[in-house]
């Protein structure tokens, strides 16, 4: 999840509930994790309005070029598309797996 180059003052934010890492690399780095589950305002109508606002900062720091997803290297086509499933589910993936249409 996070290569060794990694070092403070790094943050890293999940906004996904179901995935499992091995935490290891930020106890060593001293790096922090937020953890992000975004239906609660949507399931519970709790702090909408503050959901959409903040949705809003992190669409304008996109545009600004500031937040970067993290890829693996590996790129899959459509045809692969199994292959890409067994790699994200193996954890040797190294951020998000992408499929691509004509890789």
């Amino acid at each position: 999840m996070i290569g060794v180059s990694a070092s403070p003052p790094l943050r890293v934010i999940f906004v996904v509930s179901t995935s499992k890492q091995d935490l290891t690399l930020f106890h060593t780095k001293g790096l922090t994790l937020h953890l992000v589950y975004r239906l609660i305002p949507i399931l519970y109508g709790v702090g909408r309005s503050r959901q959409g606002e903040i949705l809003t900062q992190v669409a304008q720091l996109v545009d600004a070029g500031q937040v970067h997803p993290l890829l693996d290297t590996k790129v899959f086509n459509f045809s692969e598309v199994a292959q890409a499933h067994q790699r994200a589910e193996s954890g040797q993936a190294l951020g998000k797996v992408v499929l691509q249409r004509g890789a």
